[in-house]
């Protein structure tokens, strides 16, 4: 059994399918754990890479054909968050948003399940609470509603423009979109 290399900052990035913005967000915000070379530069542990992958709920893409250390999430909820952030950047372009996220529902309440322009420690977070205000609010009078992000503190309490939540129409039923 050799001992994996440890990956710098852009092989990490592309392994996890992140931006190095969100990728150093994560450890900023103590999800991630690097270790520093003698000349300062960053290694991320490729074990350390894939605890984080599922439990951001995800599979990283090893391409050396080693397995994640545990179970692997169920292929169709990685499929369908997969295809929802796809969908999610052209949605977030067309209205000039920073970002965007997805609430499906998921026994009876509505759970984020994939996001756009969200920083992965974020999208973990709300993944894990209840969906905001505007989101409720869109989905009960099945109409998008406005909001001030600032004042709903979503997707954070610093968070800054203009929000909106709206109701998807389709085959998900009591789906909606928010934007900011």
């Amino acid at each position: 059994m050799g001992i994996e290399r440890r990956l710098t900052v852009g092989e990490a990035s592309r392994v996890l399918g992140l931006s190095r913005t969100t990728l150093l967000a994560a450890e900023e915000a103590g999800l991630l754990t690097a270790v520093r070379t003698p000349g300062g530069h960053r290694r991320y542990d490729p074990a350390e890479l894939r605890r984080y992958a599922q439990r951001a709920g995800g599979a990283p893409a090893w391409g050396d054909g080693s397995a994640p250390e545990e179970p692997p999430a169920p292929p169709d909820t990685v499929t369908i968050a997969a295809t929802a952030r796809a969908a999610l950047r052209p949605l977030a372009q067309a209205l000039e948003a920073d970002s965007a996220g997805l609430y499906l529902m998921s026994a009876g309440e509505p759970r984020f399940t994939a996001a756009f322009g969200v920083p992965r420690w974020l999208a973990e977070r709300l993944s894990a609470a209840a969906p905001p205000a505007p989101v409720a609010q869109a989905l009960g009078t099945r109409r998008p509603s406005l909001f001030d992000p600032a004042e709903a503190a979503f997707p954070e309490p610093r968070s800054t423009g203009h929000g909106v939540a709206a109701p998807c129409t389709g085959t998900a039923p009591r789906s909606a979109c928010c934007s900011s």
